[in-house]
């Protein structure tokens, strides 16, 4: 990798960019050795993904880092990784020998444990990577996999973050309430004639506003524990919450405080014959990360809400908003959309930068043309852009994702979902961010409400068969290059928003950091191997980093 000895690595230590390196450049240690069942790999691209920037900018309020004193155990970030084996520790997979290129899956679970490489584990930003025994045999198999060869290091890198735009339109949570678990029920009225005609096959049962006797004349279940209590009383146990089932028109407030409780992978139902408040004050962090599963329906029935299918991905023909249309993330939601089998008929990208949005329309206009869809660009910092929203879509959109973090885009674009709508939320934020989610609007509109976070491997196989297939082009993707001098730089730049496309870091490389443009004005030998539209390319890749 031409890197030395050393391992050299960039380490974050607290909030804000000043915290990004040590004295503003990286630290030397030693080269990590594997052990029985380790992998030790160099690191031939990584690109920097907006949320290590969050991860720069929240410090250890970033709530993957569980509150960690980031000041006496700094973290090395980098994720989206193209990496090369160097050594293999004895009893690796035989077919994982020095020199294989390959892709990695950064969400680890082990023992049912959740741990995450460049976040709780150390990442990218560095010339090498440990990658230990848990991430070769996790709970779900190896996370390590050879790349094809046709693969540049830009897309096995890239393979992430665009697993991760598949991860955000399929269902992540359970789809049934977790036997033995532990189910919290809020009732609003318990004589009004509920039919729990599905399985609830939970230990413990917690009935607020309902007691057992009503319980068991709704048709619940009489096994497990079964407990009435206050809504205060319930949630001082402090242990999971796995499923909330709500029936009819709840405070919102204290639908909240429940939903807030529910455990990873937890599933949330709600049922009303009569219409019920739409929002219901949740974290928006928690509703993010949490792979929850959210059903509804205007029914006194438990199986109509659990018959009714969550739409996961466009409404075909329809009218999706893409909420953070500008920055990487944005642009590869819209690529994705753009390039969709059974897609949306009209799509209005919104951001607040009219400059940027303007540029990347522009350049992906043609694209869309081709595939006669409609293609819009509204700038947010405008004063009329909720009137041209209204004019675009009348009715509403049909699909929102929303890619800007923070609560502040989710605020702006719930009210722009119709009715039978999707709305997704695809970008994170800080634990405590609380804004009132369209819950009621399960019941009252039937909309599906998903969110997500990460990928799995399957879904980054998915991206590989749709790149060898020709469908999908991620060196489009990159705006910017540098070599590993320029790690803080490209840092700075995805915090400031500075590029509509990825930034993308070669460790082996000297150069400092430089948009395309500036890259074939310093090595114009390179023009010629550039790919469509002077995109970068394969042919670059192996020319620089192969000789």
């Amino acid at each position: 990798m031409g890197a030395g000895p050393a391992n050299r690595w960039w380490p974050l230590s607290g909030a804000g960019l000043e915290h990004f390196g040590r004295d503003g450049g990286w630290i030397e240690g030693e080269v990590p050795k594997p052990g029985a069942g380790d992998l030790l790999a160099g690191v031939e691209a990584v690109t920097i993904c907006a949320s290590d920037a969050k991860m720069v900018r929240l410090g250890a309020d970033y709530p993957l880092f569980g509150g960690r004193d980031l000041a006496r155990e700094p973290v090395c970030l980098g994720h989206e990784l193209a990496l090369r084996v160097d050594e293999p520790g004895s009893g690796v997979d035989p077919g994982l020998r020095p020199g294989t290129r390959i892709g990695v899956q950064p969400d680890v679970y082990k023992h049912g444990r959740r741990s995450c490489i460049g976040v709780t584990r150390p990442g990218g930003m560095a010339d090498r990577i440990l990658l230990d025994a848990e991430v070769l045999q996790s709970d779900d198999g190896p996370l390590v996999f050879p790349v094809p060869a046709p693969l540049s290091r830009a897309a096995t890198a890239l393979l992430e973050p665009l697993g991760c735009i598949e991860g955000a339109f399929r269902p992540w949570g359970r789809d049934a309430v977790r036997p033995g678990g532990r189910l919290v029920v809020l009732c609003a009225d318990p004589r009004a004639g509920w039919m729990l005609d599905a399985p609830l096959p939970a230990g413990t049962i917690d009935l607020v506003g309902l007691d057992e006797p009503a319980w068991r004349a709704a048709g619940g279940p009489a096994t497990g524990r079964i407990r009435s209590l206050g809504l205060d009383e319930a949630l001082a146990d402090a242990g999971p919450v796995d499923d909330c089932l709500v029936l009819g028109p709840v405070d919102p407030r204290a639908v909240g405080r429940v939903y807030d409780r529910l455990a990873s992978g937890g599933t949330f139902t709600w049922l009303s014959p009569v219409v019920v408040e739409p929002g219901v004050p949740a974290d928006l962090a928690h509703f993010h990360y949490g792979k929850l599963t959210q059903r509804g329906a205007r029914s006194l029935r438990l199986s109509e809400a659990w018959a009714r299918p969550i739409r996961c991905d466009y409404r075909p023909g329809g009218r999706l908003l893409l909420f953070g249309a500008s920055g990487a993330m944005g642009r590869m939601h819209l690529m994705r959309a753009i390039e969709a089998a059974e897609g949306p008929a009209a799509i209005v990208a919104l951001a607040r930068r009219a400059d940027k949005l303007a540029a990347l329309v522009a350049e992906l206009r043609p694209l869309a043309e081709a595939r006669r869809l409609a293609l819009h660009a509204v700038a947010s910092d405008g004063p009329d852009w909720q009137a041209e929203l209204a004019a675009l879509a009348p009715g509403g959109f049909d699909d929102v994702v929303v890619v800007a973090p923070g609560d502040e885009p989710m605020r702006r674009a719930i009210p722009f979902l119709a009715r039978n709508g999707l709305l997704i939320g695809f970008a994170g934020t800080r634990a405590g961010e609380v804004v009132d989610l369209p819950l009621g609007r399960l019941v009252t509109d039937g909309i599906s409400i998903t969110a997500s976070s990460g990928s799995t491997v399957s879904d980054q196989q998915a991206v590989i068969r749709r790149i060898l297939q020709g469908t999908l082009t991620p060196e489009r993707l990159i705006a910017a290059v540098g070599g590993f001098p320029a790690m803080r730089d490209g840092v700075r730049a995805v915090l400031e928003g500075r590029f509509s496309g990825k930034v993308m870091i070669m460790p082996a490389l000297d150069w400092p950091l430089m948009s395309l443009a500036e890259l074939f004005e310093a090595h114009p030998q390179l023009r010629s191997l550039a790919g469509p539209g002077q995109s970068w390319s394969k042919a670059i890749e192996d020319t620089v980093l192969d000789g």
